[in-house]
């Protein structure tokens, strides 16, 4: 018999039935074709008035079918290759192997003392001796259905693939049967893409494993386009939703889309420094009256009398101090290697807040470029915080950056892939770079002693008296 195994388990179950109109061919010990039959009557064949000798029988596939393998979404198992005919004497199970384009029967020897009380063949008569033939030798086919197909990286947030979005290389991607019971794994290739073949007919889902995401990705919002372009990841647990396969059926539309959980960065420079004079308050002035000579009697005459010298208060001293400015960009930093390329959009119309350290705030929006700016800061520490109403995701968005008295130059490292990237400048063009994931900020400009420095290189004092 040649049947349909509809679930690929390699036994003949209740609901499956044969296939007609299959060739089934019959060669002898030397390779030669000693007889051919095409299946009927529900996949039965029958070669009859056979001489004693081994043998084995080939059937020639047609169309999408398969061997039974025994194991699903595999294409070898318990039944691929299949049982031994001679030592298998089991009934309505698979006794074919894959070989090339054909599949095959292991050899076997027909003469006494071949299996008994099999069932007759329906449709074909054989006054052949029981004990004489071998009624066990039947073919398993079943019709593989397969799913696929990308994770991709979402640049818009919008749950939708769009032309220009890459796909994601190196995605762990697990098929689960309707038990949740683990079927298969695979990663995605280098443009994103998967797929799962050989699959039984049945219900599925499919699991895109979180923690091979890279780093500050996360999964994007579910059914944001066409069935063909939408993510099926639920972004809590990386699954889909069930899909049901039929035999032979291929699913090419199971996708995922990842974005960026971390807050666009910032870009801050200091820069077009202006002075600002404070003035030192003059002691008031005093008065020290000192004798010339102590007399040990009455003055004599024409000797001087006590002087009174008379010490003029010091004049204000002007030191100049620098304010500057706080200039920069907020940007979707997709791969967040913290740098901003030609293909990553600013972010418009995010609000950002600039915090002094007595609680007073300036704000301002970013332009359509992303960029944002605020002049005529004076010395202090400032907090530049962008509000998470504004931008497209959630996440972390603060973080404290100081630059000390009489630096130079000042490198800031932060974990979470670098990808703000910051920089200080003054107007004698010396810069501070660094990156950070987050997006608060902090200018300290340090008064020390009488003198009052800039956390910038010093800039020339200039004193009045």
């Amino acid at each position: 018999m040649v049947w349909l195994d509809i679930n690929n388990n390699g036994i003949v179950d209740g609901s499956e039935s044969g296939i007609d109109g299959v060739t089934v061919h019959l060669v002898n010990g030397t390779g030669l074709i000693v007889s051919s039959q095409i299946t009927s009557s529900g996949g039965y064949y029958l070669f009859t008035d056979l001489a004693a000798g081994s043998y084995k029988v080939v059937v020639v596939t047609t169309g999408q079918y398969r061997s039974s393998t025994g194991a699903n979404a595999a294409v070898t198992g318990p039944f691929e290759p299949a049982p031994a005919v001679q030592t298998n004497s089991s009934d309505s199970d698979d006794n074919g192997t894959t070989v090339g384009s054909i599949v095959e029967s292991s050899v076997f020897t027909l003469g006494a003392g071949q299996p008994t009380g099999e069932p007759s063949t329906p449709g074909h008569s054989d006054a052949v001796t029981d004990g004489n033939g071998n009624y066990t030798v039947d073919f398993g086919m079943y019709l593989p259905a397969s799913l696929g197909d990308t994770v991709w990286f979402d640049d818009n947030h919008n749950g939708a693939q769009d032309v220009g979005e890459a796909g994601v290389s190196g995605v762990i991607v697990n098929l689960l049967d309707v038990y949740g019971v683990l079927v298969a794994t695979t990663t995605t290739d280098s443009a994103g893409h998967y797929g799962f073949t050989n699959l039984a007919p049945g219900s599925y889902s499919v699991e895109f494993v979180k923690n091979s995401l890279p780093t500050g990705f996360d999964f994007t919002t579910v059914g944001g386009g066409t069935s063909l372009t939408d993510s099926d990841a639920d972004p809590q647990t990386g699954r889909s939703a069930p899909v049901v396969l039929a035999a032979g059926e291929n699913n090419p539309t199971i996708d995922a889309g990842i974005h960026h959980v971390v807050t666009p960065t910032t870009t801050t420079i200091f820069t077009q420094l202006t002075p600002v004079t404070t003035t030192t308050p003059p002691a008031p002035a005093s008065s020290t009256t000192l004798p010339r000579d102590t007399p040990t009697s009455a003055p004599v005459s024409g000797q001087p009398s006590p002087t009174t010298v008379t010490t003029a208060a010091p004049s204000a001293t002007t030191i100049p101090v620098s304010t500057g400015s706080v200039i920069g960009s907020v940007w979707k930093d997709r791969n967040g290697n913290g740098v901003r390329e030609g293909n990553e959009r600013g972010v418009a119309k995010a609000i950002v807040v600039l915090t002094a350290s007595d609680g007073s705030t300036r704000r301002t929006t970013t332009a359509e470029d992303g960029s944002y700016r605020f002049d005529g800061v004076p010395p202090g520490v400032y907090q530049v915080e962008i509000l998470a109403t504004t931008t497209p995701t959630n996440g972390p968005r603060s973080r404290s950056v100081v630059i000390a008295a009489n630096q130079v130059s000042q490198d800031f490292g932060f974990s979470n892939s670098g990808v703000e990237g910051i920089t200080a400048q003054n107007d004698d063009g010396l810069a501070f770079t660094g990156s950070s994931s987050l997006l608060l900020l902090a200018l300290a400009l340090t008064l020390l002693g009488l003198g009052a420095h800039v956390a910038l290189p010093r800039r020339r004092r200039s004193a009045t008296r």
